[in-house]
């Protein structure tokens, strides 16, 4: 295959050779944008983007979703893309939210009291990432996902009590899903427990639930409360 449409590019998609500016591949890689070879500006997905600014030439169409209304990438393009124009903090949140809600699943385990608990969180915590500081935002909407989430959890709650405690893999691998003062979900190695999080009462603690893991060595210990 042929290179002559490579052209290396400063972090924010300058041309480092003037001759090769608005070729396809260079600062994008296979990530490719049309490009305007006399101007040099390309269009990413909602928005008009300057590489030698650094700037897009139109606000972002997410309210709040970047440092300023034109800024790139909130000033780091070493770190990340913004391939439609809609980049932010916003972004970030919602993926957070992702990630809570696997660790809040795995942590209810069997329990589907904790299952609605969790997925309400999540459902409201979603629908604010992605509406919140803006005119799309209504408490209505916010009860709406709360309740989907909450359904979500309860299925997920119910799924895996019916699962029973183990859900054994051909691999070796074991699930347990566990319930009431133990609840959580164990990750076991041909019947050997090496990882587990759990979220219920801790040993001499008033606190109702605390969110914790298991590892091994020291599998008995309550991390991260208990040592990490």
């Amino acid at each position: 295959a042929s290179t002559s449409w490579y052209a290396e590019a400063s972090e924010y998609g300058v041309a480092r050779d003037a001759g090769l500016a608005g070729h396809t591949y260079g600062w994008l890689g296979g990530h490719t944008r049309a490009t305007d070879p006399l101007a040099g500006i390309v269009l990413m997905g909602a928005r008009l983007y300057d590489p030698t600014t650094g700037r897009f030439l139109t606000v972002d169409p997410i309210p709040g979703g970047n440092a300023n209304p034109y800024d790139y990438c909130t000033a780091d393009p070493i770190n990340c893309f913004d391939l439609d124009g809609r980049f932010g903090w916003r972004t970030w949140i919602k993926r957070a939210v992702v990630a809570a809600s696997i660790v809040g699943a795995l942590a209810c385990g069997a329990s589907v009291v904790c299952g609605v608990a969790v997925g309400v969180a999540v459902g409201v915590a979603a629908y604010s990432a992605d509406n919140g500081f803006s005119d799309r935002w209504s408490w209505r909407g916010a009860g709406f996902a709360g309740v989907i989430g909450g359904l979500s959890g309860a299925s997920w709650g119910g799924a895996a009590k019916a699962a029973g405690w183990r859900l054994s893999r051909s691999t070796g691998l074991d699930l347990r899903f566990s319930s009431g003062g133990g609840r959580g979900t164990d990750f076991l190695w041909n019947g050997s427990r090496k990882f587990a999080i759990h979220s219920h009462r801790l040993p001499k603690s008033r606190i109702p639930f605390s969110l914790h893991y298991h590892r091994r060595p020291g599998i008995g210990r309550h991390r991260p409360w208990e040592g990490w």
